[in-house]
């Protein structure tokens, strides 16, 4: 069997197998750990949601209510001299905002 057709072989049993735990298939322990002596909680929610932030392409959404992953990557990128913009949003830019949604004149 050519080496081709037996990855696709693989990949096929390993697409429909049962219970497939994503953390296990895509970061390995030695990475989850450094990233939780970084700083990075250790659940399952953060590790999934870190995946997504150093596995992805593109610049992700990050919401963070409780600012762990914002200590996180602030941690993880201090080598690298990160400068960390926080937007915040008061009650007039609230107000502003669903005012332009709404196509009404704020004044």
């Amino acid at each position: 069997m050519l080496n081709r057709e037996r990855l696709l072989v693989l990949w096929r049993r390993l697409a429909y197998t049962v219970n497939l735990p994503p953390i296990a298939s895509l970061v390995d322990s030695a990475t989850i750990s450094q990233w939780n002596v970084q700083g990075l909680p250790d659940n399952e929610l953060s590790v999934q949601n870190s995946m997504v932030v150093t596995l992805a392409t593109r610049y992700p959404l990050f919401v963070d209510p409780q600012g762990q992953g914002r200590s996180w990557i602030i941690s993880r990128q201090r080598v690298n001299d990160l400068q960390v913009i926080i937007a915040t949003v008061t009650p007039v830019d609230t107000l502003t905002i669903a005012g332009i949604l709404d196509h009404k004149n704020i004044s």
